[in-house]
């Protein structure tokens, strides 16, 4: 996100470069409320998830 070239990736990449700097490791997220964000109508969705915590 430092570069205008940032804004043009997906997540994944912004992944695979900070692994090759750091560990990356997975958590489980069995039994969590969750939502992905990618678009306008999944940040509705998200606002509504959150707003019953």
């Amino acid at each position: 996100m430092r570069k205008p070239s940032g804004l043009k990736q997906w997540f994944p990449a912004a992944v695979g470069m900070l692994a090759k700097r750091i560990p990356i490791r997975t958590v489980a997220l069995d039994g969590v409320q969750w939502c992905e964000v990618d678009f306008p109508v999944d940040l509705q969705q998200a606002r509504q998830l959150v707003s019953s915590w």
